[in-house]
């Protein structure tokens, strides 16, 4: 049964981030570093996705902002 506050479900995507992630064979830093190259491109460094924060994303239920998951989902390319 899920959480009224839809926690699980948010851990449950962090989860699937990870899986995409490895299954990619990126590491965190690999993550960070394409994601340094969409911020210059757009000139906005809300697109950066650090590893700390790549890590709460993953395992601790952080929701991202708008910026960070447009990052990850051309990294990811989902």
């Amino acid at each position: 049964m899920e959480a009224p506050d839809g926690r699980s479900t948010i851990l449950a995507a962090g989860l699937n981030l990870r899986a995409s992630r490895e299954r990619l064979g990126l590491t965190m830093r690999d993550v960070e570093n394409a994601t340094l190259r969409i911020a210059e491109r757009h000139g906005n460094d809300e697109f950066i996705v650090s590893p700390s924060r790549l890590s709460d994303i993953e395992t601790k239920g952080l929701v991202p902002s708008i910026y960070r998951v447009y990052s990850l989902a051309a990294v990811y390319h989902r």
